[in-house]
């Protein structure tokens, strides 16, 4: 049957996906650019994510080509629009299930 209810966790849903594959797309490009200067760098993303690329960003960006600077702050845009996302995903699912 359908209800409000699933049309609006069905949409939820597939944008989650979608921002997740945003996400995971634009990590692998800030992991690459920290693997051109060192292994151990990209290492550290892989695993700490986002807390290296952050530090990265801020320490090396008097050095990264504009190419690099675009792919570290798009992948600190999409964190920022997944948080936002996430909130608002959850306070629209909790208003619409409660009514």
């Amino acid at each position: 049957r359908l209800t409000m209810e699933n049309i609006v966790i069905t949409l939820i849903g597939i944008f989650a996906a979608l921002f997740s594959l945003v996400m995971l797309w634009y990590f692998i490009r800030s992991i690459g650019v920290m693997g051109k200067r060192s292994i151990w760098l990209a290492i550290l993303a892989l695993l700490f994510s986002p807390l290296p690329q952050i530090v990265f960003y801020f320490s090396q960006k008097d050095s990264l080509t504009p190419d690099e600077k675009q792919k570290m702050k798009r992948f600190f845009w999409t964190i920022l629009a997944y948080l936002v996302f996430v909130i608002g995903a959850g306070m629209v699912a909790s208003i619409t299930l409660n009514n």
